[in-house]
């Protein structure tokens, strides 16, 4: 388009220049005939150099932006707020986020094969609806070959932590389910990630979860007496929640992981202080109901990973 741009316009220039040309020669030596120098001359070649310089403008400006409209159209990008839900009803967990979407049909297509269904609504409400992506991504999961290449994959985009997240948080679930005594009944039965995705035996296990099951913090080195088995286990295991915390949680961590600001602020409150920490740590009413507690403790932020992560495996479908 720019090179047949610049070919009519340089034909325009010259036709102009020509006209110019024959302006200066007529007045030169037609001077003495009074028809040519006031009537033929002016009507003829000065709209001939007026039109000329128009026509360069036409084909600078409105032909060129025709020509490329297609293209523009194309390659138009809008950000548009989303609202992604999970679980069997929306109103058990959802996270809004900014999303940057085609402006076109196709490009409508591409959003939506990465695995979530849009409902035309004003607030373009996003729901998690493909079961049977899930399904094959648990099972790519569960494969010691797939989940190390998954794992290579996440590498690529610089999100290894959101799949850490998952693997150390199941770990911490699956840890509370051996080894507490009560039945922590789920209070939405299948919805929970931990009885869903059944990692690799070969993966390596969580130093937070699983190394030295009852040691105290350095700053307390003592272990605890005069108090029975639940008290310690709910001790260890809220030790171990609070490590998940400033691992992957807390602001500034390590792993930071990119979760909702509500989420993020219930967990803050409750493991985000010093004060409040010792005193979740020597609460000792109720181990039953605390231990469903701490069960479900990380259910929404793993979810919200977890729709980061099928989003990843999505991309991860479409590599060599």
């Amino acid at each position: 388009f720019i090179i047949k741009e610049l070919k009519y316009i340089f034909i325009a220039l010259s036709i102009d220049n020509i006209a110019n040309i024959l302006v200066f020669l007529g007045s030169t030596f037609l001077w003495q005939y009074t028809l040519f120098y006031h009537i033929i001359i002016p009507c003829f070649a000065y709209n001939v150099i007026w039109g000329c310089q128009f026509i360069a403008c036409l084909i600078s400006t409105k032909w060129v932006n025709k020509k490329v409209h297609s293209i523009v159209q194309y390659n138009q990008y809008s950000v548009v707020r989303k609202k992604l839900s999970y679980g069997i009803d929306e109103s058990i967990s959802s996270v809004q986020f900014l999303q940057i979407n085609r402006s076109n049909n196709n490009g409508a297509k591409q959003v939506n094969d990465s695995g979530f269904s849009s409902k035309s609504t004003s607030g373009s409400v996003s729901v998690y609806t493909s079961n049977k992506n899930k399904e094959l991504f648990y099972k790519l999961l569960s494969k010691q070959q797939g989940f190390h290449a998954f794992m290579l994959h996440l590498s690529k985009e610089f999100s290894m932590e959101t799949l850490l997240f998952l693997i150390e948080v199941i770990q911490y679930q699956n840890y509370i389910k051996s080894h507490c005594k009560y039945d922590l009944f789920s209070d939405r039965p299948g919805t929970s990630l931990y009885e869903k995705i059944v990692f690799p035996q070969e993966i390596p296990k969580s130093d937070i979860v699983y190394a030295d099951d009852f040691k105290i913090n350095e700053q307390n080195p003592d272990p605890i007496r005069d108090i029975n088995d639940d008290n310690i286990l709910l001790y260890s295991l809220k030790v171990k929640a609070i490590q998940i915390y400033r691992k992957y949680i807390k602001p500034q961590s390590e792993l930071e992981i990119n979760i909702s600001y509500h989420g993020r602020r219930i967990l803050n409150k409750l493991m985000g202080h010093e004060e409040i920490i010792q005193a979740w740590l020597q609460n000792k009413t109720n181990p039953p109901f605390q231990f469903k507690e701490l069960l479900d403790l990380y259910d929404e932020a793993c979810n919200q990973i977890f729709a980061l992560v099928i989003d990843s495996f999505n991309r991860f479908k479409h590599t060599n």
